[in-house]
């Protein structure tokens, strides 16, 4: 039997699907604890008290100085030394919720400072408590800016669940080394596990990617182009605005 004619069995295809569908629940995991932890780390490092300034910037800075794979490690040797169950599994989605945190919070902390200073003031002079200015005005326009990079960080994260797969994560990587290894065709298994990582990425990238257009205000029209190439001309568009101030 050739290396390509295992995958004409369907039992092959369920056996990958299953592990990108374990790759695809620790992703999903990852981006909601990642985003609420990283939203309240990046409000903490504007803060206007130095001391809680301080201790959320050392954390970004610490995390983004570490290889991801050394908090894999920490995690599930550590919870074992704790006498914690070492689930891998729980191991990894922690280690990376940790370190994608870190990258999380620069994004948003840099989308709300990208909102002009005036929207706060106009809508305080609204009558808007300051919670509510940041939650109606402030954070809806700054959610719309960082779209873009937040889904590229995501995408990220689901490349570093492939990490897990030194530390046995039973993911899509994990059970390609199985598959490969029990039918001796590595180059083929390989090329069919990246082909299913790649439509799972490039879809996403195509997401930022159209989420990036609409922000600089492109209007989508009837012409034709070729699928991969992007619209050069909507690179120097202004971004229209959306505050509902300027209404």
């Amino acid at each position: 039997m050739s290396g390509w004619e295992v995958f004409a069995d369907p039992s092959i295809w369920l056996f990958l699907l299953g592990g990108l569908w374990v790759t695809l629940q620790i992703s999903a995991v990852v981006i909601v604890l990642s985003f609420c932890l990283g939203t309240l780390l990046a409000l903490a490092s504007i803060a206007p008290w130095r001391p809680v300034r301080r201790v959320a910037l050392t954390y970004v800075h610490v995390v983004r100085g570490v290889p991801v794979y050394l908090f894999m490690l920490a995690v599930y040797f550590g919870g074992s030394r704790l006498g914690l169950k070492g689930d891998v599994a729980v191991s990894v989605a922690v280690a990376l919720t940790v370190y994608t945190t870190a990258y999380i919070s620069e994004i948003v902390r840099g989308g709300v400072l990208s909102v002009a200073a005036g929207q706060l003031e106009a809508a305080r002079s609204l009558g808007f408590s300051p919670l509510g200015a940041f939650r109606y005005v402030v954070f809806p326009q700054a959610l719309r800016a960082v779209l873009p990079p937040l889904i590229n960080q995501y995408i990220v994260a689901i490349n570093g669940t492939s990490i897990g797969a030194v530390i046995g994560l039973d993911e899509l990587l994990h059970r390609s080394v199985i598959l490969y290894n029990g039918h001796q065709n590595p180059i083929e298994t390989l090329l069919v596990a990246g082909s299913m990582y790649f439509v799972v990425l490039f879809t996403l990238s195509r997401l930022a990617r159209r989420f990036e257009l609409s922000r600089l205000g492109a209007q989508s029209g009837p012409r034709r182009r070729i699928w991969w190439m992007p619209r050069l001309g909507h690179f120097g568009a202004e971004p229209q605005s959306h505050s509902v101030l300027s209404r």
